[in-house]
């Protein structure tokens, strides 16, 4: 221990400098155990112990506030960057260089009982085994307001890059650094989660075995709210935002994450396993995997995916075990989300056409930008960038899903008409409304349409209550008069029935002609021949 062994009273304006303090137990750079108040302290140098070790404090149970610890902190159970053990509070506190232990080890505080942190940071390199995390190693209590810079990895389970294993509230915090793993419950922000999590976000790659998230790798309880943008990799139950949701009454509401996921089984561009509920969310990370993959969710045992989206472009994925795949225009569309009710008034916002949606508490700038075309949309986003007409074109034929607001055909400054079949490369034009096309798109032909069944030439392109006598169709072209004019189709054929019927009835009346002949009385016919009563 060096300094003051234990404090129960007020110590204020303290400051050590290069020192390097070796003990046990309740080993810190400035108290070993604090009953009392810290006020305005710190302490600069190497800190070595085996349990509660910490920069500042090994064991606390009172108040530190406006503290901070620079140097390295290395212990083997319960080590903090600048509390070991904290049962009280601490608030506007930091703390920066390295956390090295086994288990409970964290940025800031290795093990936190019923106490409590508060605006507080850690820019810490920390390495450990078990409930490790960049901020807090084991959290009971309430988190708020803080924040976590540094890389964070362990040998074994429950790694995160601002909470190990967190059994408390966290609200308005975040975690940026790359977090490794070797084994499970490995997270961006909170390796497992047992509270609430609330307008929190991270943006650190997440490197795994099983149970790997972007933001959490483990959760059962309510997360809302919050994002992750960092890249994440493991093996199985991988999410770009939860690697493993748990709980029918576990609920994860408007959150969203956009990295790359990668993983074996059970991979998803939001959540990889999931048996709670997931309300308004998205993703829109590329994803890859072997078994139950998905844009939005890898695999959803009897959970609730509602009004969740996931872009299929970006994910390069067509599939999700729950949501709704949408474009990346779409999903940058402010209406995708105001017709299944997303709450754009108090919770998003949405700069339209150019970015995805986002939680008003980010406070991210508002961008005005515009396209060739003057339709405030950018040409990177504008299926059509010189025609303000139109911008959105699902099935890349060439012909619009719809017209922009406020404009029609009669805007269209290239001849643009709206696509009747918007999902169907094949064809555009139905002008009857029957959903069969009156022609194929140039250089397409019923091969290339991707319905199902794929459609088929309408021969009364202007008639809607005609339609083919069998399933399969006649063949035709647009070439072809019966296509052309079904009226003169129609008297063609009257007049080959009617002579066809005449035909058959001549046919008919001939043959009864022949036998009528052949069956005539034979008794006044004269053969010629002389008979016995016949004069000579």
């Amino acid at each position: 221990m060096f300094g003051i062994v234990s404090n129960s009273g007020c110590v204020m304006n303290v400051s050590i400098i290069n020192s390097n303090v070796n003990g046990h137990m309740w080993i810190g750079g400035l108290v070993g155990f604090n009953a009392g108040m810290l006020l305005n302290c710190s302490a600069q140098g190497n800190v070595n112990g085996d349990e509660d070790v910490g920069g500042l404090i090994g064991h606390n149970d009172g108040s530190v506030e406006n503290c901070y610890t620079i140097g390295t902190v290395t212990g083997v159970e319960i080590v903090g960057g600048l509390v070991g053990v904290n049962q009280g509070t601490v608030q506007n506190c930091s703390a920066t260089g390295n956390a090295t232990g086994d288990k409970f080890v964290g940025g800031l505080v290795g093990f936190i009982g019923y106490g409590m942190i508060v605006n507080c940071y850690a820019t810490v390199y920390v390495t450990g085994a078990n409930e490790t995390g960049g901020l807090v190693g084991m959290n009971n209590g309430p988190v708020k307001n803080c924040y976590a810079t540094g890389n964070v990895s362990g040998d074994w389970e429950y790694i995160g890059g601002l909470i190990g294993t967190n059994w408390g509230t966290v609200e308005n915090c975040s975690a940026t650094g790359n977090v490794t793993g070797d084994l499970k419950y490995i997270g961006g922000l909170v390796g497992m989660n047992w509270d609430t999590l609330e307008n929190c976000y991270a943006t650190g790659n997440v490197t795994g075995g099983n149970v790997v998230g972007g933001l959490v790798g483990g959760n059962s309880d309510t997360v809302k709210n919050c994002f992750a943008t960092g890249n994440v990799s493991g093996n199985w139950s991988v999410g770009g935002l939860l690697g493993w949701n748990d709980g029918y009454r576990i609920r994860i509401v408007n959150c969203y994450a956009v990295g790359n996921v990668t993983g074996d089984e059970n991979v998803g561009g939001l959540v990889g396993f999931n048996s709670g509920t997931v309300k308004n969310c998205y993703a829109t990370g590329y994803v890859t995997g072997d078994i139950d993959f998905g844009g939005l969710v890898g695999f959803n045992l009897s959970g609730i995916v509602e009004n969740g989206f996931w872009d299929k472009e970006t994910s390069h994925q067509s599939n999700s075990d729950g949501g709704i795949g949408k474009t990346t225009i779409e999903m940058m569309t402010k209406s995708t989300f105001t017709e299944v009710e997303w709450d754009l008034d108090s919770i998003w916002e949405i700069n339209e056409y150019i970015d995805y949606p986002h939680l008003q508490w980010e406070r991210r700038p508002n961008i005005e930008a515009d396209g060739s075309d003057n339709d405030s949309i950018l040409d990177i986003f504008d299926d059509f960038p010189i025609d303000p007409a139109a911008s959105i074109d699902t099935d890349r034929d060439g012909h619009p899903d719809k017209w922009n607001p406020g404009r029609n055909e009669t805007n269209s400054t290239t001849g643009l008409h709206l696509d009747a079949f918007p999902l169907d490369p094949a064809a555009s034009l139905d002008s009857d409304g029957d959903g069969m096309p009156d022609k194929w798109n140039p250089g397409m032909n019923q091969n290339d349409s991707t319905s199902d069944p794929p459609l088929e030439l309408d021969i009364y392109p202007n008639d809607p209550d005609n339609r083919p006598l069998n399933d399969d169709g006649p063949e035709t072209t647009e070439d072809d008069d019966i296509s052309e004019n079904p009226t003169d189709s129609s008297s063609k054929t009257w007049i080959l029935v009617s002579f066809g019927v005449v035909f058959v009835l001549l046919i008919a009346v001939f043959i009864a002609l022949s036998v009528r002949r052949k069956r005539k009385p034979q008794e006044n016919v004269n053969l010629g021949r002389v008979g016995p009563n016949d004069d000579e």
